[in-house]
């Protein structure tokens, strides 16, 4: 888990990424403890993005990249989370 910022592009999650971090998740971790750490590093990734644009430094810190877009979870996706153990709240 983690956040990017990336060139925009047509389709959604399909930009150059040009700043990222991996989200620590631990196991008692809950949905809403991993959007608050989402959070809170987002900010820091934008300006981080935003800087490299100012220096004209489009490289990726990504190796390999693939583009990956997650909507709001279906009922299946629920029912996988739930039977993890995991917890909304």
């Amino acid at each position: 888990i983690g956040v990017t910022a990336h060139i925009m592009a047509r389709k959604i999650d399909a930009g150059l990424p040009l700043a990222q971090e991996k989200i620590d998740v631990k196991k008692l971790d809950t949905l809403f403890d991993i959007y608050k750490k989402t959070f809170n590093v987002s900010a820091k990734i934008v300006f981080k993005a935003i800087d490299k644009v100012r220096k004209n430094d489009f490289s990726s810190p990504v190796k390999k990249y693939q583009n990956s877009y997650f909507s709001w979870p279906t009922d299946e996706d629920w029912e996988q989370f739930r039977s993890k153990g995991m917890k909304w709240i």
